[in-house]
């Protein structure tokens, strides 16, 4: 398995041994999520490189999250663990679940792609039916905190992924691109900016953060990896 890259480390250095070849990572983000059972938390720890699945309050099995997390290092204290995170669509849902204040505040302060200048025509995802694109760009309008929509979401996965599991090492953030991938007002200027026209795919690489700008801890190793 390959990262594109390594993007940001913690602020304190640490020592780490490089492990021998072959180094094996695992996208390990399918259900059923039993990282509680004790054989998969072994047969996880024969990788150097471990991408779990998480979302806010999920207990495998019932077991914490950073129980489980823990265990597995207990039989390979050298596994890298990451939380898969991704800031480019959300499934829109009308009842309650994890991710409602997530929904609510891309409603709120519209920070959904839109197809019109109105901003009333989601943009709905090539990854499945109910999920629809976040506009991630610099274009977003800040919140009464300062923050447009990449901060904010970096600032939630901070607060709601690894601070109640702060055994992991950082976030792998998928479906990063070098384009846009999709059709949409990305400039939020009214006008739909076309993925296949060179000069939109050009002027991209201005517009995008390219992947979370995650802050760690002082106090940990963390780092964030896009994919």
């Amino acid at each position: 398995m390959t990262a594109a890259a390594a993007l940001a480390s913690g602020a304190s250095a640490f020592a780490f041994t490089k492990p021998a070849f072959p180094r094996i990572g695992g996208v390990n983000i399918g259900s059923p999520f039993n990282y509680n059972d004790p054989t998969y938390q072994a047969n996880l720890a024969r990788q150097q490189l471990v991408i779990l699945n998480y979302y806010p309050g999920f207990a495998p099995g019932g077991v914490a999250m950073n129980t489980a997390v823990q265990a597995i290092k207990a039989h390979n204290p050298k596994a890298l663990i990451f939380l898969y995170v991704n800031s480019n669509e959300l499934q829109y849902r009308s009842a309650p679940g994890a991710f409602s204040a997530y929904q609510n505040k891309l409603d709120a302060m519209q920070w959904w792609l839109y197809a019109d200048a109105g901003k009333t025509q989601k943009v709905g995802s090539t990854f499945g039916n109910g999920y629809y694109i976040i506009n991630n760009t610099l274009f977003t309008p800040k919140d009464s905190s300062g923050d447009d929509a990449i901060d904010w979401i970096t600032k939630f996965y901070f607060n709601n992924y690894y601070q109640p599991n702060p055994a992991i090492d950082g976030f792998f953030m998928d479906n990063t691109f070098w384009r846009p991938y999709v059709d949409g007002d990305w400039q939020r200027n009214g006008v739909v900016d076309l993925q296949a026209n060179p000069t939109t795919q050009l002027r991209s690489a201005t517009w995008a953060t390219g992947a979370i700008r995650a802050r760690p801890s002082p106090s940990t190793r963390g780092c964030s990896m896009a994919g």
